[in-house]
């Protein structure tokens, strides 16, 4: 990976955690819950509905950017309309609820236009602008919070980010709109499916588990719970879910086991070591280290964060994994996986007689350790076989 591109991920995830950070201390675990709630929700109906196009772009050899902006702009406006029917149905209608919908409106537009910007390899330039305008929205939330807004001024920012980042990245490429027959509709289908059951499991059960967490916690155990697992994701979410994309990129045009194998090595000295000492520093210092940065009113999180921890390490080196698995359309492997996944994260709420947040957390660690290891052998076994027969991607 370009040292310029990794230096400068670093950078943006540092400011943005502080800022995140800083913004928590301003607000209770139940108005954070409230929030978590709905975005929840919001969440998994948007999972459900989308074809994972930003995944297909990466993908595929040739790249017709018409095609896949048009599907993309059309996906994201049904889904808006349809959520916004259910809601208006039920009466569960809100201003925040509607703002939410804005932002993964606009959200699943950017994720295209980036991975436009990814396969013309302008990495330095997303990077840039992702980092301006979290630093400017983030930092202008939390001077709102600090001046007593509500907790609707998260939804306004989540807003505010994704209209800006798609509006920029709009004007850099001449788009154009396109008809898409259905037999186009099909064929996303089709090639979606590996990466629609992949993304139902990775961020559904994500936000599946924050409304476990209010059953067993209410509002503030949600908000916990969120804070929490923000807390552990951090650096999956700024640094290594950029390591991931780019290791898919590798995977897909690797054409030897030696090449496959170099790949997973540089990725690994790129991530373990730094998970690894952020794991320790938690289980050494995670009480003192949560009320420092959050504040007194979040100590119930200290022991939530502590439970998965394990997590820190497993999401990251599942995720490389998982990335050559759907490389070479592994898509039973990985489902496999998932399975082992959602096994793991409520095995311990089966089993415990403790119904609180923190043993939801521990689930959280051990079903990504089980998918981590399924995915290991799978990859091993895989290795093996092919090199036996002689065989490799084409």
């Amino acid at each position: 990976m370009n040292p310029w591109i990794f230096s400068n991920k670093v950078l943006q995830l540092a400011v943005n955690a502080l800022l995140h950070l800083l913004l928590a201390r301003y607000f209770s675990p139940s108005e954070f819950g409230e929030f978590a709630i709905s975005l929840a929700f919001l969440s998994l109906w948007q999972m459900l509905l989308s074809l994972r196009l930003p995944m297909q772009v990466i993908s595929q050899e040739k790249m017709d950017f018409n095609f896949y902006w048009s599907a993309a702009l059309l996906e994201a406006l049904f889904v808006f309309v349809l959520l916004s029917t259910i809601l208006l149905v039920n009466q569960t209608y809100s201003f925040q609820l509607l703002l939410l919908l804005l932002a993964h409106l606009f959200l699943r537009l950017a994720d295209v236009l980036k991975a436009f910007q990814e396969r013309l390899a302008k990495h330095e330039e997303i990077l840039r602008t992702e980092f301006l305008i979290c630093l400017f929205l983030n930092g202008a939330t939390l001077l709102g919070a600090i001046q007593g807004m509500g907790a609707w001024i998260l939804a306004v920012r989540e807003v505010a980010v994704a209209f800006l980042f798609a509006g920029i990245l709009y004007f850099k490429l001449p788009l154009q709109l396109q008809w898409i027959r259905m037999s186009d509709w099909r064929n996303l289908i089709r090639r979606s499916r590996p990466l629609w059951i992949d993304g139902i499991f990775e961020q559904g059960l994500s936000r599946l588990s924050i409304l476990v967490a209010n059953q067993l916690g209410g509002e503030s155990g949600a908000g916990v719970f969120f804070q929490a697992q923000r807390l552990i994701s951090f650096i999956h979410t700024g640094l290594c879910t950029s390591i991931s994309r780019y290791a898919f990129h590798l995977f897909s045009r690797s054409i030897s086991i030696e090449e496959t194998k170099a790949i997973f090595k540089t990725l690994h000295r790129w991530t373990i070591l730094p998970l690894t000492l952020c794991l320790i520093l938690i289980l050494w210092q995670g009480d003192r280290g949560v009320i420092l940065i959050l504040g007194k009113s979040w100590g119930a999180a200290a022991v939530v964060v502590k439970a998965m921890s394990g997590a820190l390490i497993f999401i990251t080196l599942f995720s490389i994994q998982k990335m050559y698995i759907l490389s070479i359309s592994g898509s039973k492997e990985l489902l496999k996986a998932r399975v082992w996944q959602v096994v793991g994260l409520f095995f311990p709420c089966i089993v415990s007689p403790v119904k609180e947040v923190w043993v939801l957390g521990l689930g959280l660690s051990l079903g990504y350790f089980c998918s981590f290891l399924s995915t290991y052998l799978s990859i091993r076994k895989s290795f093996q076989s092919e090199r036996a027969l002689g065989l490799y991607r084409e």
